[in-house]
């Protein structure tokens, strides 16, 4: 196995122009990192039996890396990244986390950081606020 199982991977591999959030086992934590340049390396390891929420963004200069909806890491670098294979928990050298990743997306807009924590909060149901449709609010 690969010291760094891709969790999400989008760029192209000829041409070793792309991103990819994974797990970086050789430090023991999440990465969101360029195939060619920098990373945004997170001091976050993960947990066993523990879900995530992993949100990486380019803005043009700055790479960020956001874990459960918080800034874990940022780089200020220069990223190449070429349109090609867009691919979920592998790069096409293995496939590392079987069934076990769920709502993966791209944007071609770099999203806020409130758009990123949105996104964690309404997802993650010990953050929601509900109503009974009565006045009653329960979370």
């Amino acid at each position: 196995m690969s010291n760094f199982p891709v969790v999400i991977w989008f760029g192209s591999t000829p041409t070793n122009e792309g991103v990819a959030i994974l797990y970086n086992s050789t430090v023991g934590f999440w990465d969101f990192s360029t195939a060619n340049a920098g990373e945004a390396l997170s001091s976050i390891a993960p947990a066993t039996n523990t879900i995530y929420h992993l949100v990486g963004t380019y803005d043009g200069t700055t790479m960020k890396f956001y874990v459960n909806g918080s800034l874990a890491a940022s780089n200020a670098t220069a990223v190449s990244i070429v349109a090609g294979t867009a691919s979920i928990g592998t790069d096409g050298q293995g496939d590392w986390w079987g069934n076990v990743i769920d709502e993966a997306a791209w944007y071609n807009i770099t999203l806020s950081a409130s758009r990123v924590l949105a996104h964690y909060d309404a997802g993650n149901p010990s953050h929601r606020i509900m109503s009974d449709g009565y006045g009653g609010v329960f979370s």
